[in-house]
């Protein structure tokens, strides 16, 4: 054996805290060589399951420290709550969720600023039930929350400043058995340019109000929506069955519905094929083509001063929505140059259009009015003031010259303040009350007859 040192024994015994202090050195040293985030992972793991109430894991957890420090989760898995269960996919998963924080700015500014925020694979399932559940609020039964929030509870959170939202092959499946829909979407975004924040893109492909359904949308950076300081570009086009949409323009301050700048158009064969994406109930018509410019206030939503063709009649005007009533209240004032009375049989009941076999039934038939059923719990969707003025009617069968009609519906009710038709020098003018008993109309009709050609009549 080979002797201690005297000096080192000496110098060790007259500064003990040497001895101490290289063994804290070596432990720190030791603990920077073999430290783990993923040690971490078990308690984020369990507050995460709290919060959501549904088990959710992570994988592995990496925390780069710096002047922006980033923390990443991999594996990130969240199950269905509790009745959702039986379904064997999960809520939401994604191959990892990256977050930056600019931790110098929190310290010396008590701001928290996020560089970025971002998603790898994100998989998202929504899922609606006829009886009311659904898996994506976030209670412990997945059902809706009974008490809604008040004011000052929903004033409780503030978003933070997130530079960027960065969504890499995303994607969402959604099964809403209320809006019978069953679609799945891809979701991404594309990286901030210059003063841009860059664009968030969805395509959709499924079925809605059973009807198939594709849908491309393109606007600009969720975050530039939720920030509310520059107008939001939007660009959608929308298939649903026969029917084809598309709303092109920019929302003004979107949080506070400061209006709106969007072109809207329709197109279709039938404007009650409308009914699923509107909420508004419209007779059977021809095919149109309708574009008109889309705005919005607090209050209302607007389809004003629309033109195009329905049937061989042309249509414009404009239809006024108030969505916060209830139901929902349409006002609507509308008018053609030209109109073909056929074009307008959907709304005493008749099709504006029909087979031959229809057409040879209807020569055989001696009534005056179809005798279709109006479908009074669509009535009952909305309560409405129309007005519709046709300055010229072009019908071969009818010697009528123009239309003006005003009628407002009611709780299912109608209310027809005026039917007039002009004839020659004279007027056919006729007004009704139609009140809902049962599945049929108890129906009042006043009509008057001024200044009439017999013989053109006849």
């Amino acid at each position: 054996m080979t002797a201690q040192n005297p000096s080192i024994s000496a110098t060790l015994k007259k500064h003990p805290f040497l001895t101490g202090g290289g063994s804290f050195v070596l432990a720190i040293v030791l603990l920077v060589l073999f430290w783990s985030w993923d040690w971490f992972v078990p308690l984020v793991n369990s507050r995460a399951t709290a919060m959501l109430h549904r088990k959710t894991s992570i994988t592995h957890l990496h925390v780069s420290l710096g002047r922006v420090t980033t923390v990443q989760v991999d594996g990130v898995q969240v199950a269905q709550p509790k009745t959702f269960a039986q379904d064997k996919t999960l809520f939401a998963e994604a191959k990892s969720l990256s977050i930056s924080v600019d931790v110098w700015s929190y310290l010396w500014h008590h701001a928290l600023r996020i560089p970025l925020v971002a998603l790898d694979t994100p998989k998202l399932d929504i899922q609606a039930r006829k009886n009311g559940q659904n898996n994506y609020t976030f209670t412990e039964e997945g059902t809706p929350q009974t008490k809604p929030e008040t004011a000052e509870q929903s004033n409780t959170f503030t978003l933070p400043d997130i530079s960027e939202l960065r969504i890499t092959a995303g994607s969402l499946s959604l099964h809403h058995a209320p809006l019978q829909a069953d679609m799945s979407m891809a979701i991404n975004t594309t990286a901030p340019e210059g003063r841009s924040r860059g664009t968030l893109t969805i395509k959709a492909k499924g079925r809605y109000a059973q009807q198939p359904i594709t849908a491309q949308f393109i606007g600009g950076a969720l975050l530039s929506f939720v920030a509310d300081t520059a107008p939001y570009p939007v660009d959608l086009h929308v298939q649903n069955g026969p029917t084809i949409a598309s709303l092109q323009g920019q929302i003004e301050h979107p949080l506070v519905l400061g209006g709106a700048q969007l072109k809207l158009h329709f197109a279709g064969p039938d404007m009650s094929l409308l009914y699923p994406l509107t909420g508004v109930p419209i007779p059977q018509t021809p095919a149109y083509n309708v574009t008109g410019t889309l705005d919005y206030t607090p209050s209302h939503i607007t389809f004003k001063e629309f033109q195009g063709k329905m049937g061989h009649s042309d249509i414009s005007g404009t239809i006024s929505i108030d969505p916060h009533k209830k139901p929902p209240f349409v006002e609507a004032t509308l008018a053609s140059k030209q109109v073909d009375l056929v074009d307008l049989a959907g709304f005493i009941g008749a099709k504006p259009t029909k087979s031959k076999a229809e057409e040879k039934a209807d020569a055989k038939s001696t009534m005056v009015l179809p005798d279709t059923p109006i479908n009074i719990p669509k009535l009952n969707a909305i309560n409405a003031h129309v007005t519709y003025r046709g300055a010229h009617i072009e019908n071969k069968n009818l010697p009528l010259d123009n239309i003006d009609t005003e009628f407002f519906i009611t709780d299912g009710a109608i209310a027809l303040k005026r039917l007039n038709f002009a004839v020659g020098n004279g007027t056919l003018a006729s007004a009704a009350t139609l009140t809902p008993d049962g599945k049929a109309f108890n129906t009042d009709a006043r009509i008057d007859f001024a200044r009439i050609d017999l013989a053109r009549i006849m």
